[in-house]
């Protein structure tokens, strides 16, 4: 077993870091990786420590020259009782994702992007918003999220517009909404979601359907979808992602994402539906009482127009 100290530079504690099956080289390159170090320098150490045993870790993942994943037990007590927390993480970064929105010049309608990809943890293909992890040669978000939108999606991202607060003429700027943590449970991941909005015409819209992207050095095969940018599409993509990013974008701009189409027609639809049958009930009583000149004309309008638009249900009236 590898064992090399590490000093806490929050509080100049010594801790033990143990690798059973690895290598004094690896844990010295495990802790060289900022990633890592990040995750050590922001922990609350103020709150918990490390037993006497020390950090082990588990197993780590190499993506070609630079640290991938590490799986760690942290062994971490509470200071107070020195009672034990559970504390198997997985360090694998923070990552960006974006909802790219298109404003159609044509018609005004406002899409959104998704693309879709066969994701090996989930044993299926799964439909989200561009995202990725931050590359350690990228110490910047917005650069890391620029990246990914030009692999993922093919969208030129010039970004030289400029912030107007105002969705209806905000274009070609990458504006961050938040963050999400998506598995605080397991895993140190924090992702940095924004928005960024282009304009096209329905021929350049239509075009984006089923176009194949993704990088080639990463074996990555992407197709990338468009759709109308409503709750109801963000909400079947199960993308939480995309749903926290939807979620923030609407805290900001709210109205902007409408509800399914269907689903207005269908709240109109029946609003109509009540105001008629409200209608019949004020005819009903006309028919017994006739002394209410409101009731008699509303009476002869429903009359009227029923029979016009309903001839063969009023067979009876």
């Amino acid at each position: 077993m590898a064992v090399v100290p590490w000093i806490n530079p929050i509080n100049d504690e010594r801790i033990n870091i143990r690798y059973g099956t690895g290598t004094v080289e690896d844990i010295t390159n495990i802790l060289a990786e900022p990633k890592v170090l990040k995750y050590l320098n922001e922990f609350i150490w103020k709150t918990v420590k490390v037993s006497d045993a020390g950090i082990d870790i588990l197993k780590h993942i190499m993506f070609g020259p630079n640290v991938g994943f590490v799986l760690l037990n942290m062994n971490c007590i509470f200071r107070k009782d020195n009672k034990p927390i559970p504390s198997i993480v997985l360090i694998r970064g923070d990552s960006v994702a974006s909802l790219i929105l298109i404003r159609n010049i044509e018609t005004g309608e406002l899409y959104h992007i998704k693309v879709r990809q066969f994701r090996v943890p989930c044993g299926n293909y799964i439909e989200e918003i561009c995202a990725g992890m931050v590359d350690k040669e990228l110490t910047r978000m917005s650069g890391a999220m620029v990246k990914e939108i030009k692999e993922e999606t093919g969208v030129n991202i010039t970004n030289t517009g400029s912030y107007t607060g105002n969705p209806h003429t905000q274009f070609n700027y990458l504006e961050e909404l938040g963050f999400m943590i998506p598995s605080g449970g397991g895993c140190d991941e924090k992702i940095r979601l924004f928005w960024y909005q282009v304009s096209m015409t329905s021929v350049e819209i239509s075009a984006l359907n089923g176009k194949e992207t993704g990088a080639a050095e990463e074996n990555e095969c992407i197709k990338v979808y468009t759709e109308l940018f409503t709750w109801d599409n963000i909400l079947k993509t199960h993308d939480a992602k995309a749903i926290a990013a939807a979620a923030f974008f609407a805290k900001k701009y709210p109205g902007v994402i409408t509800v399914k189409p269907k689903f207005k027609f269908l709240v109109s639809f029946l609003f109509g539906v009540i105001l008629l049958l409200l209608l019949f009930l004020f005819a009903i009583l006309s028919l017994s009482n006739s002394t209410y000149p409101v009731v008699s004309i509303l009476t002869k309008f429903v009359q009227e127009w029923s029979i016009k638009i309903f001839p063969e249900y009023l067979v009876l009236w």
